[in-house]
């Protein structure tokens, strides 16, 4: 490095200042470690924060696809439409649902806060199923939604609401909602 025209030995500014090769492992093992409990005590939890705000905001995207895309009602609560049942039912999703329900409700339970309400069945319900995105029985689904030009969560999201429905103990409800 060069500074106003004179050369600085890196090297002789830490000997200058007691850092010598000997000396140099056990500072950077108290780095390495003050980074780790700077990680742990203050980032981890920021970070993990961050995510869930993230989550949070993709999921919301993907239900507004799935409304804009006539999949999902507006009316409350949020159902299929036609459009996003027939999705559903030719995606194979309806075979994976009813194969898998029992499995599928007691994922979502376990996945539940203490007091949940029926929002919390809903939201939980489509977290669950989209994680399953990558799992071997939704290969079917994906290859459905490629050829068809859909969003995997979108679809996902949309057949969350039948889990929901699977989980409250009701009829799957689908909408007759027309879109203008």
């Amino acid at each position: 490095m060069e500074a106003s025209g004179a050369t600085i030995d890196i090297f002789k500014v830490a000997e200058y200042f007691g850092i010598t090769p000997d000396k140099i492992t056990p500072i950077i093992v108290v780095l390495v470690f003050g980074l780790c409990l700077f990680y742990r005590y203050f980032l981890k939890d920021r970070i993990k924060e961050i995510e869930t705000k993230i989550e949070d905001i993709l999921q919301r995207v993907s239900r507004l696809e799935g409304i804009g895309g006539g999949m999902t009602s507006h009316s409350s609560p949020l159902s299929p439409t036609e459009l996003g049942a027939q999705h559903i039912k030719q995606s194979n999703l309806e075979k994976i649902l009813n194969d898998n329900k029992e499995s599928f409700i007691k994922n979502v339970k376990d996945l539940l806060p203490k007091d949940y309400t029926d929002y919390d069945v809903q939201q939980i319900a489509e977290k669950f199923l989209v994680s399953l995105k990558d799992d071997p029985m939704m290969k079917p689904v994906k290859e459905y939604a490629f050829k068809n030009g859909l969003g995997i969560e979108v679809l996902l999201g949309t057949a969350a609401l039948w889990l929901r429905d699977d989980f409250l103990k009701v009829s799957r409800q689908i909408s007759k909602e027309i879109r203008k």
